[in-house]
């Protein structure tokens, strides 16, 4: 038999295990630095994998560092479903059958990093894309396997997030003006506890010492106390 303090000590560790949906991401723009095709500007992309727009996904962006780069110098480009800028915060929802675009010229320095929270209501899987854009409004080219020139994409579901990272191509010239090839890593993911699972452990370790509490309440009889059923009857 499972007792309290071991199931709450179960679910507590199942729950501190399981997926995070709150992300730092980290990309090195060095090579970007005085690169013939600049100005480059930052993709992002939600795609809904119902095809149908249904709006059960939300990414949400912040925390943007250029590494001494300077802030963005253009207005955004928000398509449908996208809203806010690099200077605050980015929000996605793919409330658009196809995708859900957005970009911003910056200026590069020496890292762009970001926080990226993903929150999802649905079964279906949808596609979250990063990348960067040259001069010439094109992706910059990248060891992408399906061709879409991104450096990262994660794909989403009612499971968790997964994440696959690419470097650009060494071998291809940019589409801007064919400027000599861009040659960058691939973007680092890493994992941090989401709020809600910090709050729930927290909630789990409350349950836990409650438990533990009653047990040693229960167990624990002081020597000097006796039941008034165990004390020797006086008789005259």
């Amino acid at each position: 038999m499972i007792t309290g303090s071991r199931l709450a000590m179960g679910i507590l560790l199942g729950s501190v295990l399981c997926s995070a949906d709150v992300f730092q991401v980290s990309l090195n723009t060095t090579p970007l630095i005085g690169h013939p095709a600049e100005p480059f500007s930052i993709f992002f992309s939600l795609q809904d994998g119902s095809g149908t727009g249904d709006a059960n996904t939300t990414v949400t962006l912040s925390n943007f560092a250029f590494g001494g780069g300077g802030a963005p110098f253009e207005p955004a480009s928000n398509g449908p479903g996208t809203s806010g800028d690099l200077t605050s915060s980015v929000t996605l929802t793919d409330s658009d059958p196809v995708s859900d675009d957005f970009s911003q010229e910056f200026t590069q320095g020496t890292q762009f990093n970001f926080r990226m929270n993903v929150a999802t209501t649905g079964s279906d899987t949808d596609t979250f894309l990063f990348g960067i854009i040259d001069s010439s409004e094109n992706l910059i080219p990248t060891l992408d396997p399906l061709g879409e020139n991104v450096l990262l994409r994660a794909l989403i579901g009612a499971s968790g997030t997964s994440f696959s990272t690419f470097a650009t191509d060494p071998n291809q010239d940019t589409a801007s003006f064919q400027q000599p090839p861009i040659v960058m890593g691939p973007p680092v993911v890493t994992p941090e506890p989401s709020m809600r699972l910090l709050a729930l452990a927290a909630s789990l370790l409350l349950v836990l010492f409650s438990v533990l509490r009653a047990r040693r309440l229960r167990t624990h009889v002081p020597k000097h106390q006796t039941t008034a059923q165990s004390r020797p009857t006086r008789h005259n």
